[in-house]
Protein backbone atom coordinates (compact mmCIF):
# COMPACT_ATOMS: atom_id res chain seq x y z
CA UNK A 1 0.00 0.00 0.00
CA UNK A 2 1.49 3.53 -0.74
CA UNK A 3 0.18 6.96 0.55
CA UNK A 4 0.85 10.36 0.15
CA UNK A 5 0.78 11.41 3.72
CA UNK A 6 0.37 15.19 2.74
CA UNK A 7 2.99 16.51 5.31
CA UNK A 8 1.96 14.15 7.95
CA UNK A 9 4.06 15.44 10.35
CA UNK A 10 4.57 19.43 9.31
CA UNK A 11 5.67 21.71 12.11
CA UNK A 12 2.83 24.03 11.15
CA UNK A 13 0.05 21.48 11.92
CA UNK A 14 -2.05 21.11 15.08
CA UNK A 15 -1.50 17.95 16.84
CA UNK A 16 -5.07 17.10 16.46
CA UNK A 17 -5.24 16.97 12.83
CA UNK A 18 -2.15 15.10 13.17
CA UNK A 19 -3.62 12.28 15.50
CA UNK A 20 -6.56 12.33 13.17
CA UNK A 21 -4.28 11.70 9.88
CA UNK A 22 -2.44 8.78 12.64
CA UNK A 23 -5.60 7.22 13.56
CA UNK A 24 -6.64 7.31 9.29
CA UNK A 25 -3.73 5.49 8.96
CA UNK A 26 -3.83 2.74 11.33
CA UNK A 27 -7.18 1.62 9.48
CA UNK A 28 -5.49 2.09 6.05
CA UNK A 29 -2.86 -0.54 7.77
CA UNK A 30 -5.47 -2.68 9.33
CA UNK A 31 -5.09 -5.36 6.54
CA UNK A 32 -1.37 -5.17 4.54
CA UNK A 33 2.03 -6.08 5.76
CA UNK A 34 4.16 -3.39 3.70
CA UNK A 35 3.21 0.24 3.12
CA UNK A 36 5.02 2.83 1.68
CA UNK A 37 4.55 6.58 3.20
CA UNK A 38 5.64 9.75 0.74
CA UNK A 39 5.72 13.43 1.79
CA UNK A 40 5.72 12.72 5.12
CA UNK A 41 7.76 15.63 5.86
CA UNK A 42 9.58 16.55 9.72
CA UNK A 43 13.25 15.30 10.97
CA UNK A 44 14.72 12.12 11.44
CA UNK A 45 12.83 12.86 15.30
CA UNK A 46 10.12 14.42 14.61
CA UNK A 47 8.86 11.23 12.67
CA UNK A 48 10.09 8.84 14.79
CA UNK A 49 8.03 10.44 17.46
CA UNK A 50 5.02 10.60 15.77
CA UNK A 51 4.99 7.02 14.90
CA UNK A 52 5.86 5.60 18.01
CA UNK A 53 2.74 3.90 18.78
CA UNK A 54 3.31 1.88 15.24
CA UNK A 55 6.74 0.55 17.15
CA UNK A 56 5.90 -2.42 18.82
CA UNK A 57 3.70 -3.82 15.36
CA UNK A 58 5.92 -2.38 12.85
CA UNK A 59 9.89 -2.18 11.53
CA UNK A 60 9.79 1.50 9.97
CA UNK A 61 12.47 2.89 7.79
CA UNK A 62 12.70 6.39 7.94
CA UNK A 63 14.11 8.52 5.22
CA UNK A 64 13.73 12.61 6.15
CA UNK A 65 14.48 14.80 3.31
CA UNK A 66 17.63 17.50 5.01
CA UNK A 67 14.82 20.06 5.03
CA UNK A 68 12.32 18.77 7.09
CA UNK A 69 9.37 20.82 5.42
CA UNK A 70 9.31 18.76 2.29
CA UNK A 71 9.25 15.34 1.44
CA UNK A 72 10.13 12.65 3.29
CA UNK A 73 9.28 8.81 3.12
CA UNK A 74 8.21 6.31 5.89
CA UNK A 75 8.56 2.37 4.60
CA UNK A 76 6.45 0.36 7.03
CA UNK A 77 6.88 -3.79 7.51
CA UNK A 78 4.65 -5.77 9.86
CA UNK A 79 6.51 -7.49 12.13
CA UNK A 80 5.00 -10.55 12.38
CA UNK A 81 5.17 -11.72 8.69
CA UNK A 82 8.89 -10.61 8.28
CA UNK A 83 10.52 -11.48 11.51
CA UNK A 84 8.55 -14.76 11.50
CA UNK A 85 8.94 -15.55 7.72
CA UNK A 86 10.80 -18.89 6.89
Amino acid sequence: MTWNARALVAADRSQKVTAEMLSFLSKLIKDVDVAHLQEVHGSDDEIELAFREFRPSWILVISAHRLGSTGGVVSMFRKSTFLNAK
